[in-house]
Formats: C-alpha cells, sequence, structure tokens
C-alpha cells in the first residue's frame, strides 16, 4: 500500500496527469514551506515558494529523503514508496526494507543468492554489492598448489580429505588435490579418471554413490540417486508467514501444515501429528540410484518417489512436484488476492484480509489488538523460519514461540 502525503500541494498534484515539475507557481499555497507532491511517476518534488517553482527533492541515499521514500540511485531524487511487510508488497524492480517497513530499489539481501549476477551480499550492510575481478573459475586457472574458491586463486592444503577443500573444479584423491573441471551433467566429464558430476559442479572420480539417506549428507542437502544435492528453499511467494495463508492450516517456519485427521489426509513423507500434517524424516531402504525404482520414479534418501513434471502428475493430492519428483505440498495460498475478496472495509495485504487502522484503539473491534503499518494484526511480525529465533524456538505465524 502507499503511503497517504497529506500536504495540499500533494493532492492537487495528483489529481494531475504530470509527470517532472508541472506545478510551475505554488505561491498561492498557504502551505508551501511545508509542502510535497508527487508525480505520476512517483519522484517527490518540493515547492520553492522564494522562486515560486517546485523543485526535485533531490539526495545521494536514502537518508537524504522522509522515512517514506527512498533515493532513486539512477535519477538522484526521492521516490515516494510503498509501505510492506515483505516483498509481496512491492512494485518490480523493489524490495522490503524490514527496518523501515518500506519499499526500496536498494539491493537488499540475506546472502548472495539474493544478489544478480556478478554480484554477492555483503552481511556487514545486508546489500548486494558488485563482485571483484575474478582471477578464477577453476583449479585449472590457478598456478602450482593453488586452489580456486570464489573466484580467487589461494593456497591450497598440503594435504587433503575432502573434494570441497580443493576448490572448484577439482577434487581430493590420495590426500593430493587434482584439477578436473567445471560440469553440469556428467556429459560434462570427458576425463575417464573423473567421470561423475558431483554436486558442486565439479567432475570426480567413480567411487560409487556418495550417499544412500540425506544423513550421509551435509546440513542442507538430502540424497538423491546416490548423490548429496542441495535442498531448494521456497520461492518467497511460496512461503508463508501467517496462519491464514494456510487454508485451515498452521504456518510454521514459512512451510503450511495442513489439517488432517490420519495421514491420508497428508502428503509423501508427512505424518498426521497433532491434527496437522508435518514433515517427517523418513529414510528407507528400497534403492540407492533411480536405477532401483520403477520407471518415472526418482530415488531420494532411499525411498522410491513419483516422478513429476507438472504438480498434477503426482497421484497424491497432498503432494506437488519439486524438482522433479513428488513431495508433500506446504507452499503458502494466499487468503485473498484483492480487496474484492475480504469483507467490509478490509484489505488485501500479503494475501491476508486486513482492517486499516491509526491506532490501536481501531483495532479493538477486529480483536487484533495491534495497529502496525497502518494494519491491524495480532502481533508486529518476528520472523518467517527459526533462523530468526532463538535456538530452542520455532516460528509460528510470525512469532517466535517454544519448541
Amino acid at each position: 500500500m502507499k503511503r497517504i502525503t497529506i500536504t495540499l500541494a500533494t493532492v492537487i498534484a495528483m489529481a494531475l496527469p504530470a509527470t517532472g515539475c508541472w506545478w510551475a507557481y505554488c505561491e498561492d499555497d498557504p502551505q508551501c514551506e511545508e509542502s510535497l507532491w508527487v508525480d505520476a511517476d512517483d519522484l517527490i518534488y518540493w515547492c520553492d515558494c522564494e522562486g515560486d517553482n517546485c523543485r526535485p527533492w533531490t539526495c545521494t541515499d536514502d537518508n537524504g529523503c522522509d522515512e517514506y521514500s527512498y533515493c532513486d540511485d539512477l535519477l538522484g531524487q526521492c521516490r515516494d514508496s510503498y509501505i510492506c511487510v515483505d516483498d509481496w508488497d512491492c512494485p518490480s524492480g523493489t524490495s522490503c526494507d524490514p527496518a523501515r517497513g518500506i519499499c526500496t530499489d536498494d539491493d537488499l539481501c540475506e546472502d548472495s543468492n539474493d544478489c544478480p549476477l556478478d554480484s554477492h551480499c555483503d552481511p556487514a550492510t545486508a546489500r548486494c554489492v558488485p563482485d571483484s575481478v575474478v582471477d578464477c573459475t577453476e583449479r585449472a586457472d590457478c598456478t602450482g598448489s593453488d586452489i580456486c574458491v570464489g573466484g580467487e586463486c589461494v593456497p591450497g592444503p598440503v594435504t587433503c580429505e575432502t573434494n570441497d577443500q580443493c576448490g572448484e573444479g577439482a577434487y581430493c584423491e590420495g590426500g593430493t588435490c587434482h584439477s578436473s573441471g567445471l560440469c553440469t551433467d556428467a556429459s560434462d566429464c570427458t576425463d575417464p579418471a573423473a567421470p561423475i558430476c558431483d554436486s558442486r559442479g565439479a567432475c570426480v572420480p567413480d567411487t560409487g554413490p556418495e550417499c544412500q539417506l540425506s544423513a550421509d549428507c551435509d546440513l542442507g542437502e538430502r540424497c538423491v540417486n546416490g548423490q548429496c544435492d542441495p535442498i531448494p528453499g521456497p520461492n518467497p511467494g511460496d512461503t508463508c508467514l501467517f496462519d491464514e495463508q494456510c487454508v485451515d492450516g498452521l504456518c510454521i517456519d514459512g512451510l503450511c501444515q495442513a489439517p488432517c485427521t490420519d495421514v491420508g489426509d497428508c502428503g509423501t513423507g508427512q505424518e498426521c501429528i497433532d491434527n496437522h500434517c508435518q514433515n517427517v524424516e523418513t529414510p528407507g531402504t528400497a534403492c540407492v540410484l533411480n536405477t532401483d525404482c520403477g520407471p518415472a520414479e526418482v530415488c531420494v534418501d532411499g525411498n522410491c518417489l513419483g516422478g513429476c513434471v507438472l504438480d498434477t502428475d503426482c497421484a497424491n493430492p497432498g503432494d506437488r512436484c519439486d524438482s522433479g519428483f513428488c513431495v508433500a505440498d506446504v507452499t503458502a495460498t494466499p487468503e485473498c488476492i484483492n480487496n474484492s475478496e475480504c469483507n467490509g472495509i478490509e484489505e488485501c495485504v500479503d494475501g491476508v484480509c486486513r482492517t486499516p487502522c491509526a491506532d490501536e484503539a481501531d483495532c479493538i473491534a477486529c480483536g487484533m489488538p495491534v495497529c502496525h503499518l497502518t494494519y491491524c494484526y495480532d502481533a508486529i511480525p518476528e520472523c518467517v523460519t527459526a533462523v530468526q529465533c532463538a535456538a530452542s524456538e520455532k516460528c509460528a505465524d510470525s512469532q517466535c514461540v517454544p519448541e
């Protein structure tokens, strides 16, 4: 939702099909010294009474704008923003700054996966910054015993125990790092000594299956077809924040737990616990490789799961298609898409129907005691996943609570 600029000049200017400093004379405005107005492109101007005209509100960074706007780095001018809770609320090209509760064009990030190509996430500022000049893409680009790590040639280990210690495009064998090349699949690995493309994207020797179960892999990985593959995180639009986004279910750590009476109501790899479908570790011994399974099945954690291309390929109605196989559907479902799907004065915010408010008194009637960013909430959101909570807590309905 856009913030409302409550000056007379803004009201006049917003009513005009203007772009740029259209309002050339403002000396008749009795609030001239305080007036700001916003043009059709959301750019902010201020009224120069002495000069009898409007001037762009220029800036070099967000500190040069007010709390409801941000500095358009390309134009060097303050741009009116949208009030937000997360990225769902923001127009294309902007993201939600949770500290300020507004959309900005800053490259905000939690890790480098949030950044454009040729940039990475600076943890000190939580913003994307350009990558430095790349020295290498694989170990073969370096000299001597140096290895390639993050685009830089750095001294390699005297001896190695794991492939990871040898950097990009290399593997460890006999305590020594060997260059092997980068790959996306086995067809890229032409050296008979290293015919397998591992989860790091490096060609490695065929030493048999890397894993049988996820317990054989690092944290954040799962065993798929005998290889440790990263577990993909949900897309921002698939992650829930509030229970209302889970169709009569619960939002726990960004994932929806559907209501159930028995395991038959749940998706693959779930059990019905406390009347809600919850993901459980279900390692099996049915397979190690896909070839141990039937046609169109994939071996995941020792279980043969149905293969798929689309969600409709999954036989279990509680499943969705993820990375080529059917898994339990824990994605968010918005309560609403637009205001017409809500009741009375409610508006659709983050996929949830909410009551607008000016203060807590406006929220008493709807049973939600907190007025946050001009809407009524049960409480100010604290988290999306347990990572944002204490070690013994989980994130439930946007709040950190004991496990």
